[in-house]
């Protein structure tokens, strides 16, 4: 046939007559002849990069600590605030004392901590319900 129909090679992304198709069995897909002639071969490794920003210059191991003293703050406060179901009220647990109680974040009532006395943190409504 001169105007064989053709289709992409899901491995290789060539067109391939799509007579010259056949199941490889170790990737679970049609692939072409060349792949599936190369298929035991090894494939290049791509090296990426490491995830996260990279530091900038003068990043030192005090620098380190800070960033770690910071993440375990951040995630002590999220376990800080829990929704009541049912109620439009929220389990809130103090900062200062660790006291639990319940706070209304729509009248912002208590504004205090019923056991020390010290400012509720300021809580957005939008990410609890």
């Amino acid at each position: 046939m001169l105007g064989g129909v053709k289709a992409k090679c899901p491995k290789c992304n060539q067109d391939v007559d799509a007579n010259g198709f056949q199941l490889d069995y170790k990737a679970g897909k049609m692939v072409c002849q060349n792949c599936f002639n190369n298929r035991n071969k090894p494939v290049k490794e791509i090296t990426t990069k490491p995830k996260g920003p990279e530091k900038p210059a003068g990043w030192d191991k005090e620098d380190e600590l800070l960033e770690q003293l910071a993440k375990e703050r951040r995630s002590e406060m999220q376990g800080i605030i829990e929704k009541v179901p049912g109620s439009m009220q929220v389990n809130l647990t103090c900062p200062n004392c660790r006291y639990r109680f319940k706070y209304n974040p729509l009248e912002k009532r208590p504004k205090y901590c019923p056991y020390c006395g010290k400012d509720n943190p300021n809580i957005k409504v939008t990410g609890i319900f």
